[in-house]
């Protein structure tokens, strides 16, 4: 109960605060509270439990001078050590030049789509089975070029260990015949560990997605490489169907095939 108190009170400050805020400034503030309770009977007659609690917190902020403003953060309780702990999601400066669009700070970054995972992501994981992870939000630098209206360029250069090593990638966009078509780059550096350093991956990778009459479509095929002769292949391919009742309810079909090997699979896991 006691974290439940430090939650809410949490929530009445900054409530508090940010209305004052409103009054002069017009900035807003939304979010979601999640309070959950779990508990686990022994066959003993012991008994645990475990309160968990979640608050997201999103300031909006309006535009001004070409410039826009995006700070989120996300407030949980850690299961681990079971105290309040926190991360930012965004915390970022968007601004728009004439022909050039350029975001720097703590923003999410996700190409994913399906159902899964896309094995040709900015950062492999960083949604699964429709869960973000917290590998979805970085320090990074974003440029987003528009070539005409349905089609750009997007280089990303992100430090999600520091400053010292680079990680970077680009990303080309557009449609075709009523299918929207991507390819993109993204070179990983390498990393020290305790046991053993894991050197530069790189990937490319090409998707599709659109509609074949009924039925919605989408495919993935991806390379990975640290060395451009000794790699291996990966896929995602679906579809979806939705049915309409009279009623205005629906129901929902979708099969997804994803071939990726096991190695990356059991590390993106666990």
């Amino acid at each position: 109960m006691k974290k439940y108190f430090s939650i809410i009170t949490l929530t009445m400050m900054s409530i508090l605060l940010f209305a004052t805020t409103t009054i002069f400034a017009k900035v807003e503030i939304g979010g979601e509270l999640n309070m959950t309770l779990s508990g686990v009977l022994f066959r003993e007659s012991e008994s645990l439990a475990y309160p968990q609690g979640s608050l997201d917190l999103e300031l909006y902020i309006p535009p001004f001078d070409n410039n826009q403003i995006k700070s989120a953060i996300y407030l949980y309780t850690n299961p681990t050590t079971g105290k309040l702990d926190f991360m930012f999601k965004k915390l970022y400066l968007k601004h728009k030049f004439d022909k050039l669009q350029l975001t720097v700070g703590r923003q999410p970054i996700s190409w994913s789509f399906g159902s899964m995972l896309n094995p040709v992501d900015f950062t492999l994981g960083s949604v699964v089975m429709d869960e973000e992870a917290g590998s979805k939000y970085q320090n990074a630098i974003e440029a987003y070029y528009p070539l005409n209206w349905n089609s750009s360029i997007a280089a990303i250069a992100a430090f999600p260990n520091g400053f010292e090593n680079m990680k970077w990638g680009i990303r080309g966009r557009t449609t075709l015949e009523g299918y929207d078509l991507t390819l993109n780059y993204v070179r990983e550096p390498e990393e020290n560990s305790v046991e053993t350093m894991i050197p530069v991956s790189q990937r490319i990778g090409f998707s599709a997605k659109g509609d074949l009459g009924p039925f919605g479509v989408y495919g993935v095929i991806g390379y990975n490489f640290e060395d451009i002769n000794s790699g291996d292949f990966s896929f995602l391919a679906g579809g979806d169907y939705s049915y309409y009742f009279e009623s205005g309810s629906k129901i929902y079909f979708q099969l997804e095939y994803l071939s990726i090997k096991e190695e990356r699979l059991s590390s993106l896991l666990g």
